[in-house]
């Protein structure tokens, strides 16, 4: 079915490009601290996603224009592809 070949495809690509992040307590209090600043405007899950690649030291990509602001507000990098 189409639906599983695709599904096949992404498994596929994360396998070979994506890294795994595991949630610790820094970078839970990292999140927090984000979604808890009314400046960046942030959900709970992009707070989590920010706090977990800026934390790690990882680059975010997104295509969230608010998320992308609100690292690089926080001069974390960010790629919008």
């Amino acid at each position: 079915l189409f639906a599983d070949r695709k599904l096949a495809e992404i498994d596929q690509f994360i396998s070979g490009h994506c890294q795994r992040i595991e949630l610790c307590a820094a970078s839970g209090n990292r999140a927090a601290a984000l979604a808890r600043d009314p400046m960046l405007k942030l959900s709970a899950a992009d707070a989590l996603h920010l706090g977990l690649s800026s934390h790690n030291g990882h680059i975010l990509v997104t295509f969230d224009m608010r998320l992308a602001e609100a690292a690089r507000l926080r001069g974390h990098g960010v790629e919008v592809p």
